[in-house]
Formats: C-alpha cells, sequence, structure tokens
C-alpha cells in the first residue's frame, strides 16, 4: 500500500496521511460512546507506525511487485 500511494504512483502527499488520522479519530469520537482520551491514545498509538511507514515511503522508488 504504500508504495501504491508514494510520489510516482497516487502521489498521496504525506501530509494527508495525519488529516486522515485526525477525521478518523473524529469519528471515532463521534460513534463510540465510550471515547475518552485512553481511547484517542490508543488509536493513535495503533495507527503511528503504519502512517510512518507510508510518510517513509513516498519519495521512494519500488513497484508494487
Amino acid at each position: 500500500m504504500a508504495i501504491s500511494h508514494n510520489r510516482t504512483h497516487l502521489d498521496i502527499s504525506p501530509e494527508l496521511h495525519d488529516i486522515w488520522l485526525e477525521i478518523l479519530i473524529d469519528t471515532v469520537r463521534r460513534f463510540d460512546e465510550c471515547f475518552d482520551a485512553e481511547t484517542e491514545l490508543a488509536w493513535r498509538l495503533v495507527m503511528a507506525p503504519g502512517i510512518v511507514y507510508m510518510k517513509f515511503h513516498y519519495d521512494r522508488g519500488g513497484s508494487s511487485s
């Protein structure tokens, strides 16, 4: 997925991943009646490695195969 989203393929710029995370958190906050600070932190901690990975591959070449 990181390769398909990089500059040479879909060109999903790195800052859009941060926006996506904020929208995800807002959605969870809206629909999860048990949402609290601990829930938010858990989502951020779980999603962070994948977002870092996506950003890391943005300017790197490679193929999806």
